[in-house]
């Protein structure tokens, strides 16, 4: 007689893992459907397959998972958005994300096949990813909407708890983009100014923005290649969310650079990821980042790289402080002083 093979634990995390896929295919299909902005009132089943025209039963099966991943609620046989639901996916709404969700799927892999592929023989070429300027300025635009949705505001509320932030004059947001983290930052003073440096593309996207918000008499944009290009001077505060993560081998002398540009007194703070345990957590920020790395490039942060550069080029006074990202959980927010 053949015994059965003992093990010592059961498989449940392997099948939450194999599945998990499936929740991001019902996000997905969500939003390409349109469903959000026909379940802003209650309705049923039949009455969104009317309306989307598809087929009642699977719509039915379709909408009940969506209640079970929390994106729809039911009652009394009708459908209805969550609150999250109602914030991010109804399309027409300010803080809408659908077009960046579908925007991201660019970096996700649409098998395991390609995800092997990507593995085994490194990413492709960087040039296809990188687009011309008219990608730069959409995806500074689409990356709007995901600012607006609580990112910038989080930005500016986190500085604006900073010690010394009644007494800031002039901020520099470095790499800014759509710019918003410097707007929101700018809108929590006072009379401070800020200006926005990036690409010509992204900053012609920030110069619509800050027009959009009124905010012309307060906020600039200034061009150019942050790791090569002169940045300015005479800043109170430079502010880098996710911008040294593309430094490189250069970040060291980006931070240099950075110190210079600051008046005495003045305070860095980048946020960005912080990887812990040899590159292995936080899981969260592990897997996020990791269809962009495999397909692009690794522009993962090791906890120690910023912190380190900065006091080796004279920053006071480092200390890094938790800020939470939609993009892997919690991540650092590291603060230097030039005394």
């Amino acid at each position: 007689m053949k015994a059965l093979p003992k093990t010592t634990t059961d498989p449940d995390k392997l099948f939450a893992l194999h599945f998990g896929l499936v929740r991001g295919q019902i996000l997905t299909s969500a939003v390409d459907l349109g469903v959000f902005a026909h379940t802003v009132e209650p309705r049923t089943s039949d009455e969104v397959s009317a309306l989307l025209g598809t087929h009642p039963a699977n719509t039915n099966l379709f909408l009940n998972a969506l209640c079970s991943i929390g994106l729809l609620a039911k009652k009394d046989g009708s459908f209805f958005n969550t609150e999250v639901a109602d914030d991010f996916l109804v399309d027409g709404k300010e803080t809408f994300l659908g077009d960046y969700l579908k925007y991201a799927e660019a970096f996700l892999f649409k098998s395991a096949d390609d995800m092997k592929a990507a593995i085994v023989n490194g990413p492709p070429s960087r040039e296809q990813w990188d687009g011309g300027e008219e990608a730069q300025y959409n995806a500074a635009m689409l990356m709007k909407r995901i600012a607006c949705s609580g990112l910038s505001q989080a930005v500016a509320i986190s500085i604006a708890e900073l010690p010394e932030f009644s007494r800031l004059k002039k901020m520099l947001d470095l790499g800014g983009g759509h710019g918003l983290d410097g707007i929101a930052t700018v809108q929590m003073h006072p009379s401070m100014t800020g200006v926005v440096f990036d690409s010509p593309a992204s900053v012609q996207a920030a110069s619509e923005i800050i027009e959009e918000y009124e905010m012309e008499d307060r906020m600039a944009v200034l061009a150019g290649d942050y790791l090569d290009d002169v940045i300015g001077s005479g800043y109170d505060l430079i502010l880098a969310k996710g911008t040294l993560n593309f430094a490189g081998p250069k970040l060291e002398a980006l931070v240099q650079k950075i110190f210079h540009a600051l008046n005495e007194g003045g305070i860095f703070v980048s946020i960005h990821d912080g990887l812990t345990d040899e590159g292995t957590k936080p899981a969260e920020m592990v897997v996020s980042w990791l269809s962009f790395g495999l397909s692009v490039a690794d522009v993962s942060l090791p906890r120690d790289r910023v912190p380190d550069a900065m006091t080796a080029v004279g920053f006071s006074r480092v200390e890094i402080r938790p800020h939470h990202s939609p993009f892997g959980g919690a991540w650092d927010m590291v603060v230097g002083r030039k005394l």
